[in-house]
């Protein structure tokens, strides 16, 4: 019988529980590599190139307002961060513009920003309105950027 997905062919091997978890979570580790590759081959970033990595703390977000709170830290927004899903799309909007001062982290040409999501699976449980709002908004951005004729800029890593 020929199974054509990986996880369906996994769970119907022959390995212990703990095996088949330890193969799955090594071949979540490479698509996560291969889709990096793919994300940094469309913003023509050069092979081995180090990129800035932000690491977003979950564990701090309990609700919208310490959402905002760690974004506005780790991100380096400003004082006047209007702690909004649209200020939050606005400021990030501002990755490529060291000068604007809307963002600590400023990105080069081609650079593509890591934004680690530790336990995001408990952060989704945790407040799935806010996981939502932060994912889809992360694609709003991206889809500015592709929009004045860049590559995506940000990179989400969820683990």
């Amino acid at each position: 019988m020929k199974v054509h997905n990986w996880s369906e062919a996994l769970a119907k091997s022959k390995l212990s529980p703990e095996r088949r978890a330890r193969v799955q979570a090594d071949v979540d580790q490479e698509l996560l590599k291969m889709n990096l590759q793919e994300l940094r081959k469309a913003a023509g970033v050069p092979r081995g190139a180090l990129m800035p990595n932000v690491t977003l703390p979950t564990n701090e977000i309990i609700d919208r307002e310490t959402f905002h709170s760690a974004c506005q830290r780790v991100f380096g927004f400003p004082s006047f961060y209007g702690r909004n899903m649209d200020a939050w799309i606005d400021c990030m909007s501002y990755l490529d513009d060291a000068q604007s001062a809307m963002v600590s982290v400023a990105l080069e040409p081609g650079e593509l920003l890591h934004v680690t999501v530790p336990d995001s699976e408990a952060f989704e449980k945790r407040v799935p309105d806010v996981f939502a709002d932060f994912i889809e908004c992360t694609a709003i951005v991206n889809r500015r950027f592709i929009d004045r004729g860049s590559a995506p800029r940000i990179a989400l890593l969820l683990a």
